[in-house]
């Protein structure tokens, strides 16, 4: 209440920019975030967390193609169809391992279709003499079930890593998705913190509105009011007072008359009497 009016503003100021400037600090952080959190949802594909889904389908195509291309031994010109089929299909694995490679974004998985990589060199060199034409035209169950079981053993370590690049890219998926919420959460708080803020500076808005310049203004109409108050108050003493003294000038001025009447018609002698002088005196002092 005491301070002068240019700290009042002056302190007003501060704390509204105070205020504006944590407000704005949180929606920065916020847009930080959000950007970030944008920009990890467009280098996510889904399509990337089924890789190996992918290459065990392309494999199984491959193996399939092999077998077709064995059990085809007396119609050349399917055989050759599967056989085209099959090294067509090679070929696009070879490009869907490199690409996908290029795509992870962890070394675990990096590794990994490294690996794979040469994995399947090896198992297109096995496969070689399987796309041979066979020596016979009949194959016996036992035999079909031997290529079979072939086909099974040379696809069976590429199906292992492809197990094991599920599991790192489900645990990757995981791990994004943890984050993600973690930063949902953390949109939340800011959020909930900004809420506050923004009441928090609209009731100190209204308190120092209030203090600064209504509560002023109250106390000098306050003081004021009092001040007229007070003027009233000796006016109408003053009033009081100037009707008491003419009612007392009234009587004296009467008394003062017979007074100067009196010492009229008595002798000399005795118009000097002490006792008259004295009441003289004391109506002219208090009477002017």
């Amino acid at each position: 209440m005491g301070l002068p009016l240019r700290r009042r503003v002056f302190g007003f100021v501060f704390a509204v920019a105070l205020g504006a400037l944590l407000i704005g600090w949180i929606n920065a952080s916020i847009g930080r975030q959000v950007q970030q959190l944008e920009h990890d949802f467009a280098a996510i594909k889904t399509e990337r967390f089924y890789h190996s889904v992918h290459l065990r389908s392309a494999l199984r195509q491959l193996n399939d193609s092999l077998f077709r291309f064995q059990l085809k031994k007396d119609r050349p010109k399917e055989q050759q169809a599967d056989l085209l089929s099959f090294r067509t299909n090679a070929l696009e694995l070879q490009r869907l391992i490199a690409t996908q490679k290029a795509e992870v974004s962890t070394e675990e998985e990096r590794a990994l279709f490294r690996e794979i990589e040469k994995v399947y060199a090896g198992f297109l060199h096995a496969a070689a003499d399987l796309q041979e034409p066979p020596a016979s035209t009949f194959y016996t169950r036992r035999q079909l079930d031997g290529i079979n079981e072939r086909l099974q053993r040379l696809a069976a370590p590429m199906n292992e890593l492809c197990d094991k690049l599920m599991h790192v890219q489900r645990r990757a998926f995981g791990a994004f998705l943890l984050q993600s919420q973690s930063t949902l959460d953390s949109f939340q708080y800011l959020i909930k913190v900004s809420h506050v803020l923004l009441i928090t500076l609209a009731i100190s808005v209204v308190a120092l509105v209030y203090r600064g310049m209504i509560a002023p203004l109250q106390f000098q109409l306050s003081e004021s009011q009092a001040a007229m108050v007070r003027q009233e108050k000796l006016a109408a003493l003053g009033g009081l007072a100037a009707g008491v003294a003419h009612e007392i000038r009234n009587p004296l001025t009467a008394i003062k008359f017979r007074l100067f009447s009196l010492k009229k018609s008595l002798p000399a002698a005795m118009a000097d009497n002490e006792d008259a002088t004295v009441i003289g005196d004391e109506i002219n002092r208090r009477a002017p």
